[in-house]
Order: structure tokens, then sequence, then C-alpha cells
């Protein structure tokens, strides 16, 4: 799998945004989410752009969270295409995963903060469907 440099990943931010890319942008509230969340705060700066950074507390380890969207992939709710390498290689990493903070926990991270973030857009939605019908 290819590694990005963080100039990289900074450029590639700054040109999406500029399309209008990110509704929102998910960082987990600790000390590398801050990290990031500043150097973002910074690149937007720089480059007359806002960045929409919603910064989420979790309160479980890395096990339990990934543990929560189990069941999706188990009852093929969630599926992967095949034939992607990146793809392959997160699979493969969801496989290996130990819950011990090895180099792979970030993609399963990464992956769980998408799930919640679909998820809750989706009750979101559901929600105010529900209300506007008359529920609730």
């Amino acid at each position: 799998m290819e590694k990005i440099t963080v100039s990289g990943f900074g450029r590639y931010l700054v040109n999406q945004q500029k399309c209008n890319h990110y509704s929102s942008i998910k960082l987990e509230k600790n000390n590398a989410g801050e990290a990031f969340r500043q150097r973002i705060v910074e690149l937007g700066m720089e480059h007359s752009v806002t960045f929409p950074i919603d910064c989420q507390a979790t309160s479980t380890d890395k096990m339990v969270r990934a543990m929560e969207f189990q069941p999706l992939i188990e009852n093929g709710t969630m599926m992967f295409k095949r034939g992607n390498p990146r793809v392959a290689a997160l699979v493969e990493h969801l496989i290996n995963f130990d819950g011990t903070g090895s180099d792979i926990d970030d993609d399963v991270d990464a992956l769980g903060f998408a799930v919640k973030s679909v998820w809750d857009a989706s009750f979101s939605s559901f929600d105010a469907m529900s209300m506007a019908m008359g529920g609730r």
C-alpha cells in the first residue's frame, strides 16, 4: 500500500475542499486528533479555505469499536468490492486486527468512523422523515 506524505495529504485536502468536497472531516478527540485538527486549520488559513472539522470522543478501546461493525460485515449489510488492491489491503487488515495497537489499527478506526458517519446520517434522515410524517 502506498504511503502519502503529510504535505501531499495537505495539498489533497486543500484541493478537495476548494471544490466543496467535504461536508465534515471527522477526527478522533485525542492528542493525535488535536494535532491533525491544528494542522488542517493551519492549512486552511494558508490557502483561505475553511474545513468543517468534527472531533468525536471515543469511549471504548479499538477492539470494542471494531466489533461494533462486525455484524454488518457478517450479515452482508457491508460488502467490499473485489479487485481493488486498496480494498484487499483493508480487508487483510480487518482479518489480522488484534487490537494491540499495531500499524493497521488506523485503517480499522477509519472504517469505524466511516460506518458511524453513514449510520448517523441514515438515522438522522430517517428521524426527520418520520417526524415529518407524524411519527414520534
